[in-house]
């Protein structure tokens, strides 16, 4: 079981960046539902008056916070990476400076200051007078000795390099104490094998040390010794171990359910009728693209009607229109382009304050307002603004001098992330008209 558990803590680490990775894919058929607006072309603003063209245009300053995160990040990671640095330049001073010996395979470094027996790599480290008045238990250097053949200081480079980088993650910690006290358990379980439980107990009892001080070695700690004299006498069935081990499995089919991330591409419903773009519609989708058009025109289909397609109808219209080869696109009645997206541009508080008198009409995401209400917004509310001229035929010509059409930033955000189709109707004289869009 506590191999096992090793094998867990390990493969958990290395699982938790794999699984980010793992994708999904599947196909399946959506009907869109199409939300459908007016079209109502952006027209060039006209040229700013002198005092538009004094007012200062409000500079947006970037936020600081992100920029002092990273430094943050960034000095606490090296302040870590200098103090790993530094424990493994002290390990390397001792081993090339103290006096070596071998026992039972492992090199054993003798020092003169009183420490307690401790293990890193391929070394044990001891009290030279100790171990040579034979003052130190052989169970004491069994259980060193462990740590050597299986290894441990591997796994606890591993963390600590982790910890360095991803120091933020409080969930690292757990797992270093986890791991450490699994290797206390797996040492402890080697010597066992070989000596009497009893007696091996009122050792650890006994053996009062000091610690070496560097988190890299595997060591004696009496903070830890009352959890291993207890999963020392402590004993499990095969079957409960088994079910242990085996509950995990439905654990981590829940956790990659519950963490992942569902994401229907749009191309796929736009796409999703077409074979090959080279042959386009066939006679009966055809023959249905050209009952649908009848809806807007007369049976000559030169005559428009001034009916409005509903929302399934419009956008099988569309998707048929998508599915047309490019012959069959060029001699279409009824097409659709994407727009190309706004330009963010906010209003400087001079336009704002001319834009209050009567000679202007005013609209603020697509709904007139009174002009006076203006001065209830600062520029930074709105992300784009465009001038309409009114025509002899406009109900306003004459009363009014243009039309102000401001768009805020919500509403600009999210007709970037939902960009309009524009519906061109061709009247058959060789020129297009714009009769509205809808969101693709």
């Amino acid at each position: 079981m506590n191999q096992f558990k090793r094998f867990y803590l390990l493969f958990s680490l290395a699982l938790s960046f794999i699984i980010p990775l793992i994708t999904f894919q599947s196909n399946a058929k959506i009907i869109p539902i199409e939300t459908f607006y007016s079209f109502k072309p952006t027209v060039t603003a006209p040229a700013p008056s002198l005092s538009m063209a004094l007012a200062a245009q409000p500079e947006v300053q970037p936020s600081s916070i992100p920029y002092f995160l990273f430094c943050a990040y960034i000095g606490i990671t090296a302040l870590l990476l200098v103090r790993f640095i530094k424990n493994m330049v002290s390990l390397a001073i001792k081993i090339k400076n103290g006096k070596k010996t071998t026992w039972q395979g492992a090199t054993v470094i003798l020092n003169t200051k009183e420490s307690a027996a401790y293990s890193f790599m391929n070394y044990i480290f001891v009290n030279e007078a100790d171990y040579e008045n034979q003052n130190i238990h052989e169970t004491i250097l069994q259980h060193e000795l462990a740590h050597v053949k299986q290894k441990h200081s591997i796994d606890v480079i591993l963390i600590e390099l982790l910890q360095i980088f991803l120091w933020f993650n409080p969930l690292l910690y757990f797992y270093r104490k986890a791991m450490q006290i699994n290797h206390e358990y797996l040492a402890d379980e080697s010597v066992i094998h070989y000596q009497d439980l009893n007696t091996y107990q009122m050792v650890l009892i006994n053996y009062i040390s000091i610690q070496s001080g560097l988190s890299l070695t595997s060591q004696f700690n009496y903070l830890t010794i009352k959890k291993r004299l207890t999963m020392m006498s402590k004993t499990n069935s095969l079957r409960v171990a088994l079910g242990k081990q085996l509950f995990l499995l439905p654990i981590l089919a829940l956790a990659l359910f519950l963490f992942s991330t569902k994401i229907e591409a749009q191309e796929t419903l736009n796409k999703a009728s077409i074979k090959d773009k080279s042959v386009g519609l066939n006679k009966t989708e055809q023959k249905e693209y050209k009952q649908l058009v009848d809806k807007y025109f007369g049976p000559p289909g030169n005559k428009f009607k001034g009916l409005t397609l509903n929302k399934e109808e419009l956008a099988r219209l569309q998707s048929l229109f998508i599915a047309m080869s490019e012959a069959q696109k060029e001699s279409a009645k009824i097409s659709f382009i994407k727009l190309a997206p706004l330009p963010r541009k906010s209003p400087s508080e001079g336009q704002l304050f001319s834009w209050q008198s009567k000679r202007f009409g005013v609209w603020i995401d697509g709904k007139r307002i009174e002009n006076s209400k203006l001065n209830d917004f600062k520029p930074s509310d709105f992300s784009h603004w465009s001038v309409g001229y009114l025509t002899k035929r406009a109900v306003n010509y004459g009363k009014l001098d243009n039309e102000i059409y401001l768009m805020t930033n919500a509403k600009f955000e999210n007709d970037q992330k939902n960009p309009k189709t524009a519906m061109l109707i061709n009247n058959g004289k060789n020129t297009i008209k714009f009769k509205n869009s809808v969101r693709m």
